[in-house]
């Protein structure tokens, strides 16, 4: 699957850096696996999402495996500082 917008500037690549770098650095703190998350999944079965910044959210791995391919929005999950709901 190639999910990620042919219109990706390097900006946007570097938007999603945060995104990871908070899931590793959550996951050295807390000593609790974290994840990267897409909101809206890449292989919804209704609906499919992008790899894009505006939608990835960081959860814990536990709740990224309960959520799997589905859409749950009382699931919200951390941000980059600046980003999010």
């Amino acid at each position: 699957i190639n999910a990620t917008p042919k219109h990706f500037l390097k900006e946007d690549f570097e938007k999603i850096k945060l995104f990871y770098k908070l899931a590793r650095k959550m996951t050295k703190e807390t000593g609790i696996k974290h994840e990267v998350d897409h909101i809206l999944p890449l292989c919804g079965e209704e609906v499919s999402g992008l790899h894009h910044w505006n939608n990835l959210q960081v959860l814990t791995k536990s709740q990224n495996s309960a959520k799997g391919n589905k859409i749950m929005p009382e699931i919200v999950g951390f941000f980059p500082e600046g980003f999010g709901p």
